[in-house]
């Protein structure tokens, strides 16, 4: 009778036994669907990441392209500007000894007003480089988070990979329970 009781006691564990594993079983497949759900949101942020840095690559060429512009604008600006000075100033001593050089003097001064038209395009060409930084700046912000969420969504899967591993270690321990209990019953068997 006690063995009866004993083989019942041992074959109710058995049975939770197994149910225990087809629960682990089915905890691992979910384990393994949320990993791969995990890799494929990875893929796609790396995708957006790569987009973004394209993206970022390109706003920082047209900077540069608009900066060199300024550059060269400012250059231009410099030189013409220090050559309408010269003319003025010539003009103004001139202008004390001949109504003819005054004349050519007014002529040096709309010269300097086309010079201030051309201020006005380098300011309009600042303000153009102003606003690609802004985009540059934006799109470093947006990499940066995007590199954080890809961040800690590797960081989700590490951890949903140890939590399989730890099934994994547990379900080879209730195996090996398993395989116990039923040499325990086979020799109980044999026993009675």
């Amino acid at each position: 009778e006690e063995t009866d009781e004993r083989l019942r006691a041992l074959h109710t564990e058995e049975q939770e036994l197994r149910r225990s594993e087809r629960r682990m079983a089915e905890h691992e497949q979910f384990l393994k669907e949320q990993a791969k759900a995990l890799d494929i949101e990875v893929g796609g942020l790396n995708g957006q990441v790569a987009a973004k840095e394209e993206d970022l690559a390109l706003a920082s060429s047209s900077l540069r392209d608009v900066e060199e512009k300024c550059a060269q604008q400012a250059q231009v600006l410099f030189d013409e500007k220090a050559e309408a000075d010269a003319h003025r100033e010539h003009a103004e001593k001139a202008e004390l000894t001949s109504e003819w050089l005054r004349q050519e003097w007014q002529q040096e001064h709309a010269e300097y007003s086309r010079q201030s038209a051309e201020v006005t395009r380098l300011k309009s060409l600042e303000e153009d480089a102003l606003a690609a930084r802004s985009k540059r700046d934006l799109f470093s912000e947006e990499h940066a988070q995007l590199q954080d969420g890809l961040r800690k969504l590797q960081q989700g899967a590490e951890r949903h990979v140890a939590e399989m591993q730890e099934a994994a270690r547990r379900a080879g321990r209730l195996t090996a329970c398993h395989s116990e209990l039923a040499d325990m019953l086979r020799r109980g068997g044999v026993k009675a």
